[in-house]
């Protein structure tokens, strides 16, 4: 799966992406997984970095698994007060 991930993430014009998995399950005829991506490009002679949360959806068809829905958030820190108020 992660093969295709990386070549999906090369039609974007990405200079690197690397996944670190979190969680990933599977049956006999659908998966899922959710990993921590992290993308590098340059824009305007400028090094561009993007972290991803990244949940994927796999369908097997013909013995080969199918990505049928992705979904990525970028991360944000949040910062909490001591008394738990964002």
């Amino acid at each position: 799966m992660s093969e295709l991930l990386t070549a999906a993430a090369k039609t974007l014009n990405y200079e690197t992406w690397t996944a670190e998995n979190l969680v990933t399950g599977f049956d006999d005829t659908f998966g899922f997984t959710v990993e921590l991506e992290r993308l590098t490009r340059y824009v305007r002679g400028e090094t561009e970095e993007m972290r991803l949360r990244a949940t994927s959806v796999y369908r097997r068809e013909d013995g080969a698994w199918k990505v049928v829905h992705r979904h990525g958030d970028s991360l944000m820190t949040v910062e909490i007060d001591p008394e738990g108020r964002r």
